[in-house]
């Protein structure tokens, strides 16, 4: 196999974790976790005002996390995809 068909393979390569495009997400991501946890306690003793503000701050954080990280895998594929055409 010479190196062009080489560099022509794809191999589908995640986005690595020490990204820093992808640090905002796991933020998020762990902030949304926490906020879970918060939530279902805050529920479970009766605060059901603070349950649902807690619920709604939830689906933004791992919504949030989860549209960051899907962009930066974004970005590292069209990275990617940029060099190989190059």
């Amino acid at each position: 196999m010479d190196e062009k068909a080489i560099q022509d393979i794809d191999v589908g390569e995640p986005a690595v974790p020490n990204d820093p495009a992808g640090w905002a997400g796991y933020v998020f991501l762990l902030v949304g976790i926490g906020g879970l946890a918060v939530t279902l306690v805050a529920l479970g003793y009766g605060f059901m005002g603070w349950g649902a503000i807690g619920a709604a701050a939830t689906v933004v954080a791992l919504g949030a996390g989860a549209f960051l990280l899907w962009r930066a895998g974004r970005h590292n594929f069209k990275h990617l995809d940029a060099d190989r055409e190059a």
